[in-house]
């Protein structure tokens, strides 16, 4: 990005950080790609111009709709679908109408696919099975209370049959990505963008602040718990339970995370989490 690009952006910065509507109003339009667009070659550079890609309207429709629609039914494309939008699988430029994956990446029930990092997934397919097939329990076994034991029962189930069947590149916040999607958004999408963004929007710090903090744990380890609930008591703090159904709020600490640097360790900076 330009200094000249990036100036302009900053000044989007609101005075009071602690301003939510504010906060809202100012990042969540840069979430979104604009509602009338071709795919110009403007706008297929737009990397160059923004520090992240923005988002479809069309597939943000999508996700809504896969977590707060009790019920619809999931297939194995809606899963895939799911995961493809947290690791960046869409095309989002092309999506105006239905979702498009990009060209690494595959939706059909005969050659189901994706790509994370530029390495391919193992059996992706067996996953989206998977949990297609055990949302209905899940939901219905839980939906009365989605607290740390039943939450971490269903992020184990789904660590178990991953190494079970060689699923590989699925981490901790690709479960609880899934996990969010199944509990309709009791427990909240873990990013590290917006774990950034948390941490300077509390303690008010200025756009190309370096932060330093820790990545989770794999969700078998003790310490998975705590590290989780420690973001999910910064949401709190910040937003109150809003979070559980106000999607902008995601989608604001998304971009405004981006303006931030994230140390490697903590010797590069003096805060951290």
């Amino acid at each position: 990005m330009s200094d000249e690009m990036k100036s302009s952006y900053y000044i989007m910065l609101p005075q009071d950080p602690r301003d939510t509507a504010r906060f809202l109003n100012t990042y969540v339009s840069e979430y979104f790609l604009p509602q009338t667009y071709m795919a110009t070659e403007k706008e297929s550079n737009l990397a160059n111009i923004l520090p992240f890609s923005q988002s479809s309207k069309c597939v943000e429709n999508e996700m809504e709709d896969l977590i707060w629609n009790s019920k619809r039914k999931w297939s194995k494309q809606d899963v895939l679908h799911i995961l493809a939008w947290k690791i960046d699988g869409i095309d989002h430029l092309a999506s105006k109408e239905q979702i498009i994956l990009k060209e690494t990446w595959s939706d059909k029930n005969n050659c189901m696919k994706g790509v994370h990092r530029g390495i391919e997934i193992n059996n992706i397919e067996l996953l989206t099975s998977f949990v297609a097939d055990h949302v209905s329990k899940w939901r219905e076994i839980y939906s009365h209370k989605w607290n740390a034991e039943n939450a971490l029962t269903v992020l184990k189930e789904l660590d178990a049959y991953i190494k079970k069947n060689g699923i590989s590149r699925m981490g901790p916040v690709h479960l609880i990505t899934l996990l969010s999607f199944v509990s309709q958004g009791e427990l909240p999408i873990y990013d590290k963008q917006a774990m950034k963004a948390l941490i300077a929007y509390e303690n008010g710090y200025a756009p190309g602040k370096v932060i330093y903090f820790s990545d989770l744990p794999n969700v078998s380890e003790k310490s998975f718990w705590s590290k989780y609930q420690d973001y999910i008591n910064k949401l709190e703090t910040n937003f109150g339970s809003d979070y559980k159904t106000n999607r902008k709020i995601d989608q604001a600490l998304w971009v405004y995370g981006h303006l931030f640097v994230r140390a490697k360790s903590k010797k590069e900076c003096s805060e951290y989490a």
